[in-house]
């Protein structure tokens, strides 16, 4: 049984102390327990988002994967075959590594030009290019042009000078 101290004059119940600092302690070790519970709750989000991220970026590559494909076999169809499309494709990449197209741009102007009679070769393709460019003109938009003006329609033709 504690008996009453007496500090300074005033009275103090070692009891009350003893009992106000195990709530004390418990308030922190429960404000510990909540930040503990935060932070896996943080590190949860982290991993679901990072999960989501993965994702996306599995589903872009699925995405791009079926897209070079369509445009693997459009080339199969108008070079005549797989070995002509595989070297037409090197070509093309070896193309966009010299100018700021992308992979499937050039694959579908080289397809257009093609199917349309006309010779995608690199000169080419560099001359439409840069007359895209100075005119401030997507790529296939100067294919489509080049294509119109070979069958006699020259309006398009007329919007790159």
């Amino acid at each position: 049984m504690a008996t009453d101290v007496a500090v300074l004059g005033v009275k103090v119940d070692p009891r009350g102390a003893i009992s106000g600092a195990a709530k004390a302690k418990k308030a922190i070790t429960g404000i510990g327990q909540a930040a503990g519970r935060i932070k896996s709750s943080i590190f949860s989000l982290q991993s679901a988002l990072a999960l989501l991220g993965s994702a996306q970026v599995a589903r872009s590559f699925v995405r791009t994967a079926s897209s070079m494909e369509k445009l693997r076999m459009q080339l199969v169809t108008v070079t005549g075959s797989a070995d002509k499309a595989d070297t037409a494709f090197k070509k093309i990449v070896d193309f966009t590594t010299t100018t700021p197209y992308e992979i499937d741009q050039v694959t579908e102007a080289f397809i257009k030009l093609k199917a349309y009679g006309l010779d995608p070769s690199e000169e080419a393709l560099t001359a439409y290019g840069n007359t895209a460019s100075a005119m401030g003109k997507d790529l296939n938009q100067m294919i489509e042009a080049v294509a119109d003006a070979a069958t006699g329609e020259f309006e398009r033709l007329k919007e790159f000078g």
